[in-house]
């Protein structure tokens, strides 16, 4: 009986590869986000301008697995960023070569970079606000059972 080896896993909506790299999950976020985008210009394009920013803001702006990407390629994490800014243009109807700084200011909608940053401070101070005991992975210190 032979076993084949599994090359890419999908749990729990997430795409876990052989090699623990993340760029098979972040590319499945750009798909994610283009459907998302395009869902809503389809049925929604139709609205005005402050109702599309919230609407882009619920469905578009939620990547809540960004802060658990560890290991990735710089491709990878510049494909997600152009895909946010050809999302954001096409949804609003901006011309492809519009200044994507003057786009985010009209739209008061905040950049990639703020994006990744944001979610990890919100990830942070709610990690450390939790009652939840984690053990070191990378530390020297083995576990030794629970809190005290």
């Amino acid at each position: 009986m032979f076993f084949g080896r599994i090359i890419l896993l999908t749990y729990l909506g997430h795409i876990i590869s052989d090699s623990l790299a993340d760029d098979s999950d972040i590319l499945r976020e750009v798909r994610s986000m283009f459907v998302r985008s395009n869902i809503l210009k389809r049925r929604l394009g139709y609205c005005s301008q402050p109702v599309k920013v919230v609407l882009f803001r619920s469905y578009c702006l939620n990547m809540y697995e960004t802060v658990l990407w560890q290991s990735f390629s710089a491709k990878s994490i510049n494909r997600l960023c152009s895909c946010y800014h050809k999302c954001m243009k096409h949804f609003f109807g901006y011309y492809s070569r519009y200044s994507v700084c003057s786009m985010l200011f009209e739209l008061n909608l905040p950049s990639f970079d703020t994006l990744l940053i944001n979610s990890s401070a919100v990830f942070d101070r709610n990690w450390l606000a939790s009652d939840i005991y984690w053990p070191r992975v990378s530390g020297s210190q083995p576990f030794d059972g629970l809190r005290t």
